[in-house]
């Protein structure tokens, strides 16, 4: 106020150690009540730190007398040299920090922004263009206008353009020029490249790589979709550290390749030719055949070259001859144990056990020499390498039969003209 009078209008409260100070017919604010002037009240006084109302004032420090209630009071008012001292002290006490010193050390210059470094210390960081504009967006929405990532071609519905991936993983391979230096995740195209499989022309290669660490497995095949030809699959596997490569191995064979090396894919499962491929083989047997019925030999005459009857003379010696026999096999069958090695490789352990079941038949060496023994020579023996006469030995039962039913016709006539003598 211009004459420095005290304002007590009104009547006031305040509890006892509280800071709030509540008016009844008040105008603090009206009256120019500021911060900096002094409520006073049963002589004592302390030093307003706000004026909120007309009717409302806090304290800077804690009422020390007892409570007021609806009292009288008085606001002394500060002078203005007073006032703008105590404003100063207050100024140099914030200032005395050594924040702005600190930052007065600074370097002002263009796209720059102070920042704190430590306590009391600043430092200067580049803000560009770019970064101001993201800076004033108002929300996330219009943040992700400003980094290009609010449509469908830039992220916004999951569409990863070919511009912000690796060209070994976009829409279309990359074509590389040596397999050997190719040891990141990816889809590849050897146009011309080397040291692919060697089936496989170079110019027509995919592949796929797939690495952990230093391990990597990659995996090719044809390009082409000309047919059953191209369906072959390789793999190998390498070390990114060595550079070191294991040799191509074929896991998936052309469909041609089935079709002529076992079954064609159709309802009777029959060879791709007659009459030019085994079902297994000497070393490599198949363990047991299950089926409804008997095999079906091929018997037309009109397939055969017939030589003449097999002499009942020596259908009886080689009968008598050959003793059939009681035995087991030496190795009764074999486990095999599959096991994945950490290159990728399978390693297959086979573990043979002896037979245990007896069986009947006959030998094929005792076979043999019967035959010799009778002069007769045809496919009921054979060898499994016929240039090699240490090799296995092997008989066909079926051709057998032929023998025994000359045996047995012989038998019948000389039980015939015996039973016609008596």
């Amino acid at each position: 106020m211009a004459t420095g009078d005290p304002y007590s209008t009104g009547t006031a409260s305040v509890g006892a150690g509280s800071t709030t100070v509540t008016g009844t017919g008040t105008s603090w604010v009206a009256a120019g009540v500021r911060a900096g002037d002094y409520f006073a009240a049963n002589g004592l006084s302390v030093r307003i730190a706000s004026v909120n109302s007309n009717t409302s004032i806090t304290l800077a420090t804690s009422w020390p007398g007892t409570a007021l209630s609806s009292g009288n009071y008085e606001v002394r008012f500060t002078s203005e040299p007073t006032r703008v001292t105590g404003a100063l002290n207050s100024l140099i006490q914030l200032l005395g920090n050594g924040l702005l010193q600190s930052l007065a050390g600074v370097t002002a210059a263009s796209d720059k922004l102070p920042y704190f470094t430590g306590a009391g210390t600043f430092g200067v960081a580049t803000l560009t263009s770019f970064a101001r504009s993201l800076l004033d967006d108002a929300d996330a929405a219009a943040a992700r206008a400003t980094l290009g990532a609010n449509n469908a071609s830039n992220l916004n519905a999951g569409t990863v353009p070919d511009g912000q991936l690796p060209v070994r993983l976009q829409a279309n391979s990359t074509n590389v020029t040596d397999w050997n230096q190719v040891f990141d995740n990816g889809w590849y195209r050897g146009n011309g490249a080397v040291n692919g499989p060697a089936d496989i022309s170079p110019s027509f290669t995919m592949g796929h790589v797939q690495r952990w660490d230093r391990f990597v497995t990659q995996t090719a095949w044809h390009i082409s979709l000309s047919g059953a030809a191209n369906t072959t699959l390789y793999r190998r596997q390498g070390d990114s550290t060595t550079g070191v490569w294991s040799a191509w191995y074929k896991v998936l064979m052309s469909q041609t390749e089935i079709d002529a090396r076992y079954l064609r894919r159709d309802a009777a499962a029959t060879p791709a030719t007659d009459n030019a491929y085994t079902l297994g083989a000497s070393g490599a047997r198949f363990s047991a055949i299950w089926a409804a019925t008997g095999t079906i030999q091929t018997s037309d005459e009109r397939d055969k070259l017939v030589d003449g009857a097999v002499d009942p003379a020596a259908a009886g010696a080689i009968v008598d001859a050959v003793e059939p026999q009681l035995f087991r096999f030496k190795v009764g069958g074999q486990t095999v144990e599959t096991i994945q090695e950490e290159d990728g490789s399978v390693t297959e352990i086979v573990t043979p056990h002896p037979g245990e079941r007896l069986h009947s038949g006959f030998i094929a060496q005792d076979v043999k020499a019967a035959f010799d023994t009778a002069g007769v020579d045809c496919g009921a023996w054979g060898l499994d390498d016929k240039d090699d006469p240490e090799s296995r030995q092997w008989i066909r039962p079926d051709e057998l039969l032929p023998i025994l039913w000359a045996e047995v016709r012989s038998l019948r006539a000389r039980v015939a003209a015996m039973e016609a003598g008596s």
